[in-house]
């Protein structure tokens, strides 16, 4: 599964489950295929296992632009827009004289946390987004209420994101969040994974400890300058931001309930 990430206009691509005959390795580059694309942040793929010559094609060709040069196969996005195309599907397939890959593609809208901003780890030890790699165990809830190892099976550590700007959330307790674009953390108002940006001065969050803890100051477009930014997912999609429960729109659930009286 190829995963695309748009931040407005910015690409992440996360790469797995391509097999024999075509193989592949992956890393983020800026490609000058995708100039008057605004400057997009792209993916580039080293093929390997066929034979002659490889091509690529996409039937998404209006979302997705694809080129092969030699054995390297490089991808990119267009024309998104992150209020009328909240998921994007379809697939890039690779050919060679002797072979064929279909690749499913998901471009899907995801928000971003500050580079240095600290995820609570399954031991209770936290670590900064930037230093985390997939196959690491963070801390996480399941459905029951439960604090469980939530496995990091994707985390864009290793890929170069920036946003022009950030906005800074302020809690009761002193803990601080920098958001780029935009991020679910746990609403005990609405009881649901709720985007900062449309909570209200008094809600309530929780952290890593159970314990409720007010929202008292937004601070939206806080600062105008390149901040870098990490997202990861992870078994349960929740786990702790500067401890505080978060997650995505593929977060289960947790039992609140249990949680916050265990």
């Amino acid at each position: 599964m190829l995963y695309l990430q748009q931040h407005k206009k910015e690409l992440l691509l996360w790469w797995g489950g391509a097999t024999d005959p075509i193989t592949s390795t992956v890393s983020a580059f800026n490609a000058s295929f995708m100039d008057g694309q605004n400057d997009t942040q792209v993916m580039q793929t080293t093929l390997g296992g066929g034979t002659g010559t490889y091509s690529a094609t996409t039937d998404i060709s209006d979302k997705v632009l694809v080129e092969v040069e030699g054995n390297t196969l490089k991808a990119g996005f267009m024309n998104l827009d992150s209020s009328s195309d909240p998921d994007v599907t379809g697939k890039i397939t690779v050919t060679s004289n002797t072979a064929s890959l279909e690749i499913p593609v998901t471009i899907s809208l995801e928000a971003c946390l500050a580079e240095d901003t600290l995820i609570t780890m399954a031991d209770g030890s936290h670590k900064k987004i930037k230093d985390i790699k997939a196959g690491e165990y963070c801390l996480s809830l399941n459905e029951k209420g439960e604090k469980v190892p939530g496995y990091i099976y994707a985390i864009d550590s290793d890929t170069m994101k920036f946003g022009n700007h950030y906005d800074k959330f302020t809690f009761e307790d002193g803990t601080v969040l920098d958001i780029i674009h935009r991020h679910r953390f746990y609403n005990l108002v609405d009881n649901a994974f709720v985007h900062l940006d449309v909570w209200c001065e008094g809600d309530e969050g929780v952290n890593e400890q159970g314990k409720r803890v007010k929202l008292v100051k937004s601070q939206i477009r806080y600062e105008e300058k390149n901040i870098r930014h990490c997202t990861l997912f992870c078994e349960n999609n929740t786990y702790f931001a500067n401890g505080l429960l978060c997650g995505n729109r593929f977060s289960v659930k947790p039992d609140m309930e249990v949680f916050l009286n265990e």
